[in-house]
């Protein structure tokens, strides 16, 4: 399988948690203490997440790459010079037999055309006493990124297919890819990446058009998760424009962040519980209407609406928000 999107796509999905794998993931590989002359090989290596990692402890020089995605393996080439980067996919890698101490595979086995071919040319490009690693996410566990998406699918449509049957997605089942590719040695283990996604995703400004489109967004001091930072927010209703500048007056990391906006005013609290393997967002806004809105359409912006809006806006959060916002009479 290749992936024909842009680099900076992945980089905003699934980028900010395969960066965050990569340590624990190079470690595994027996690469906590990194030797001179070591030679790594990153296969399905995307834009270079992994890629980076490799490079951190060996230097560029000791590291090649390969994927079947040109976009990819463009993007991964341009951001790490010296690193040998290749088209091809980990069926068919154009090395010479034990070219590399260590070859792996980050979230990639499950995307490979045929798992066991793959692991069998990391294997032959390795070694004989080298390493052979990879790492999918366990997706019939539920313990991946778009769980909550695929739970929620589950609920409104009982027969969606998931991704829980693809190569090495449960729990045993790399093992299983391994032992056929006829490796020896295997030894599993737990790996986490730990991301506080809802507060990631809410912080990430230059998004806020994507999941909050009837609102423009700009003149950001700062970063939104740092006491003092302003912007100013513009959305149109009815034909008529609401403008306010709003001010971060409180944060306390992964937990709360509180604005205050000028035109009202609002107070908005939102505060992040965590709910099993998710974060809960809760919203919490205390909102006087602005003056200069005309009264029919007072009447229209009920407590409700606003309730209805903000769900509207934050139902791409993939969180479980609660909202309440309790409007004067």
């Amino acid at each position: 399988m290749s992936f024909n999107v842009a680099a900076g796509a992945y980089d905003r999905f699934m980028g900010r948690y395969s960066q965050l794998l990569a340590p624990s993931f190079a470690d595994f590989a027996d690469l906590a203490d990194a030797r001179a002359g070591q030679r790594a090989l990153d296969v399905g290596c995307g834009p270079g997440a992994l890629t980076a990692e490799l490079v951190r402890r060996l230097g560029p020089d000791s590291v090649s790459a390969v994927d079947p995605s040109e976009l990819f393996a463009a993007a991964a080439r341009e951001r790490h010079p010296g690193v040998d980067v290749r088209l091809a996919p980990a069926e068919e890698l154009p090395f010479a037999d034990a070219s590399f101490d260590v070859a792996c595979a980050q979230l990639a086995v499950h995307f490979m055309a045929d798992p066991v071919v793959g692991l069998r040319e990391m294997a032959r490009v390795t070694r004989s006493d080298g390493i052979v690693a990879a790492c999918v996410w366990d997706f019939e566990g539920e313990r991946t990124p778009i769980s909550a998406f695929w739970r929620a699918a589950h609920e409104v449509k009982g027969d969606v297919q998931d991704e829980s049957g693809l190569a090495g997605a449960r729990a045993g089942h790399l093992r299983e890819l391994f032992e056929a590719a006829e490796l020896r040695r295997i030894v599993e283990a737990e790996l986490e990446a730990p991301v506080e996604h809802v507060w990631t995703f809410l912080c990430d400004t230059s998004r806020w058009h994507d999941w909050m489109p009837r609102g423009e967004f700009s003149d950001f001091s700062g970063p939104y998760d740092q006491v003092g930072t302003t912007y100013v927010s513009k959305m149109k209703m009815m034909g008529f424009e609401m403008k306010q500048t709003s001010k971060v007056v409180e944060v306390e990391p992964l937990k709360l962040i509180h604005e205050h906006t000028d035109d009202g005013p609002m107070d908005t609290f939102m505060r992040f519980e965590r709910e099993g393997d998710a974060t809960r967002l809760i919203v919490e806004a205390d909102y006087e209407m602005p003056g200069h809105i005309p009264g029919f359409l007072k009447n229209l912006m009920t407590k409700s609406f606003f309730e209805r809006q903000t769900r509207h806006m934050l139902e791409d959060a993939k969180a479980l928000a609660e909202v309440t916002v309790p409007i004067p009479a």
